[in-house]
């Protein structure tokens, strides 16, 4: 008898901590990356034998040319549609939330010589750091973005960060 009370007492404990949470008015991580997300200029270099007419400097979804194989990104540039794509991840503490967005470019290409190599699979993109003050949304704090092996840090005018290790670049 014992046995089966202390059974039942454990399945009634596990299907306790098995139900789902009560609904909170919590932002979604999705709601959160819309409404950071950035406005993405894309300047298009039309010159040089790889351009493709402007088409190489598109962003476009990792498998845009129908497959995850990223040895044939070069040559499947030219004959595939680049629709616009950006990735993002959310990563939350309990004080900050950071929001990185990816934007793939098939090829990396360039029109002069001497200075980098071009590359198939190509990634660049944003990390932001928000900070959790009680709001929906939060205050952004920082911005870090990257192009090749330079990294840029940006503050938003009246941010309490500033220069350290890093320096600050600009404003946002």
């Amino acid at each position: 008898m014992r046995t089966k009370s202390f059974l039942a007492a454990t399945m009634l404990a596990a299907a306790l901590l098995a139900a789902p949470a009560p609904a909170t008015a919590a932002v979604s991580t999705a709601d959160l990356a819309l409404r950071w997300a950035p406005i993405h200029y894309q300047d298009v270099d039309a010159t040089g034998s790889h351009a493709l007419g402007g088409k190489s400097d598109h962003i476009s979804a990792v498998d845009f040319d129908g497959d995850l194989n990223g040895r044939n990104n070069w040559d499947n540039t030219g004959s595939a549609p680049l629709a616009a794509h950006a990735y993002y991840s959310v990563v939350e503490t309990s004080t900050h939330w950071y929001i990185t967005y990816l934007f793939f470019h098939p090829r990396d290409w360039i029109d002069h010589p001497f200075f980098e190599t071009e590359h198939e699979n190509d990634g660049e993109g944003v990390l932001l750091a928000i900070e959790r003050d009680g709001s929906t949304y939060g205050v952004l704090r920082g911005a870090v973005t990257v192009a090749h092996s330079d990294f840029y840090s940006y503050a938003p005018a009246g941010s309490t960060w500033g220069s350290g290790r890093e320096s600050v670049d600009g404003t946002l």
